[in-house]
């Protein structure tokens, strides 16, 4: 007779755990599926929000918080058209879902924006931008350009980049910074001790840069790690291990000038991008020495086997 996971309907094939689940994983995950009633403090809480009626797409929505997200523990959202139920994170988009016929993305638009039709603009090109999923700050769940280079031609039409002597130089303690600045990293590269000669600097540096501008600049929560075989004929031998936020498809698609192109691409793991952007990173400190040149992320094709070996270590570990 077969067995059913109770959350994720899977058959099971090895230990059942509690009688009816897979893993544990799922049975931690099946209690988040239930409503939770408010205790003494969450309703203190909810008495003191403001409370809206507001109408939008031929609906009449009453909203406790009109304005922003209310998450009443580290874990637990407020459901803000009742007021007076609250909702695991890891639960909340089915649950809205099932209560009301919402898309998280209608739910906030009511709850931030009352218009569940709202849609964020690129400052710079009006394109239509992505809903990332729910936020406290709502400068995260939506941006405001479509890319790197929409937010620079932006700035720079509207002379707000930082980047741009007059703006920089508006603030007289920059100019003696950058310029002593400039002559202690020349003395240190000079004396061979300046931090991003050292390799795992510079790594550290990479993921660094990576978390700042996909998750604290454009509000990214999630990221993949892939890897793809390099095109043409001089480089079947090697691959590449990479992250990114779009789709596998879109990064194909999108080498950058001067790059080599995938022949392939396939996903490695899909999950949080700060998971992510560190699974990266320990690919490439344990196996710098094997990496082509010193800046990219591309090894030797007979390398394949233990790097994902090592990588499937690290992610049991987990």
């Amino acid at each position: 007779m077969r067995t059913i996971c109770k959350y994720c309907g899977k058959e099971i094939t090895g230990k059942i755990y509690n009688g009816a689940y897979c893993s544990g994983s799922c049975q931690i995950k099946d209690t988040f599926r239930n409503k939770f009633k408010l205790n003494s403090k969450d309703i203190s809480i909810v008495k003191s929000l403001n409370i809206s009626s507001i109408s939008t797409n031929n609906n009449i929505y009453k909203i406790y918080g009109y304005g922003y997200l209310v998450k009443l523990s580290k874990q637990m959202y407020l459901d803000q058209l009742s007021g007076s139920v609250k909702v695991h994170s890891s639960y909340f988009k089915e649950y809205i879902l099932s209560e009301y016929n919402l898309t998280e993305k209608e739910y906030y638009n009511i709850v931030i924006y009352g218009d569940i039709n709202y849609k964020r603009l690129c400052k710079n090109c009006g394109r239509e931008l992505p809903f990332l999923g729910l936020n406290l700050n709502p400068d995260r769940s939506y941006r405001y350009y479509c890319n790197a280079k929409c937010e620079t031609s932006y700035r720079i039409n509207t002379n707000t980049y930082h980047f741009q002597k007059d703006n920089r130089y508006k603030i007289p303690s920059m100019i003696e910074h950058d310029i002593n600045a400039s002559i202690r990293g020349k003395e240190r590269f000079k004396n061979g001790i300046h931090e991003f000669q050292n390799i795992d600097n510079t790594l550290l540096m990479s993921k660094n840069q990576f978390l700042r501008i996909f998750k604290d600049n454009r509000g990214y929560l999630r990221a993949k790690l892939y890897w793809a075989l390099l095109g043409g004929e001089d480089n079947s031998e090697y691959f590449k291990i990479g992250v990114t936020t779009s789709s596998l498809n879109s990064r194909k698609n999108h080498i950058r000038e001067g790059s080599i192109p995938y022949r392939t691409i396939h996903l490695l793991y899909e999950g949080d991008i700060d998971l992510i952007a560190n699974l990266e990173y320990k690919i490439k400190i344990k196996f710098k020495e094997y990496r082509i040149c010193p800046s990219t992320e591309i090894f030797p094709i007979n390398k394949f086997r233990e790097i994902i070996s090592y990588l499937s270590d690290i992610l049991n570990k987990n």
